[in-house]
């Protein structure tokens, strides 16, 4: 069980470097294609040269707004579950205080209101 964890967290993790290291690239071919065009002076033609460079950095802007989208929304998928498993199961986070004789225990009594006592009465 352990193992199969481990492979489905690494595999995860390396599909996120990947998408990193993908925008790095687009960046990196950006300064060089910037480069080149200014080495190069009358070899490209100015206009054809200034159209490709704005046109791919606006795909490298939205390439790094995608990943940003991409990465927030792994996030708020698992926030939602959670609260959605709490509702659901009725699990309600415990907290701990000292019970009257002076030991670390779980209190009921200090949890409170919160929006999952809402989120249960729309589920029923």
């Amino acid at each position: 069980m352990d193992d199969e964890l481990y492979t489905l967290a690494r595999n995860r993790i390396d599909k996120r470097n990947r998408q990193i290291y993908l925008l790095g690239a687009n960046v990196l071919g950006m300064f060089v294609y910037l480069g080149a065009f200014a080495a190069l002076g009358d070899a490209i033609p100015k206009g054809v040269g200034v159209f490709i460079a704005i046109v791919w950095i606006g795909l490298v802007g939205f390439h790094a707004m995608m990943l940003s989208a991409m990465q927030n929304r792994k996030g708020e998928i698992d926030r939602e579950v959670e609260r959605l498993r709490q509702a659901i199961y009725d699990e309600k986070p415990k907290r701990l205080a000292l019970d009257e004789d002076g030991e670390l225990g779980y209190d009921d009594n200090l949890i409170e209101w919160n929006e999952t006592d809402e989120l249960r009465q729309d589920l029923l």
